[in-house]
């Protein structure tokens, strides 16, 4: 019983983060914004983006962007949105280990 409330709370959390936007991202116009994109930091200009990597993690992926203002973001990606941006935006700029 207790196993089957866990996993519908768990789900329920998923789905309400993801209805407030909470590690989410989106493309408008030129423009990466995560989530409601009301913070400065929330807010990246594609053409700013000089490079991205992808840092695996248990359950989500933490994607590296660097701009060519030398600033630097961590941002986490839950649903791998923020990847799927870059990839067909700006696919030549991500970095792969090797």
């Amino acid at each position: 019983m207790l196993h089957w409330f866990g996993r519908l709370i768990r789900t329920l959390r998923a789905r309400l983060d993801k209805v407030l936007r909470v590690n989410t991202y989106r493309l408008v116009g030129d423009t990466l914004v995560k989530g409601r994109g009301t913070r400065r930091n929330s807010r990246i200009r594609l053409a700013d983006v000089k490079s991205w990597q992808i840092l695996p993690e248990m359950g989500f992926d933490v994607v590296m962007i660097e701009l060519e203002s030398c600033e630097t973001y961590q941002w986490l990606d839950d649903y791998n949105d923020l990847i799927e941006v870059l990839r067909t935006c700006l696919p030549d700029a991500e970095q792969v280990d090797d």
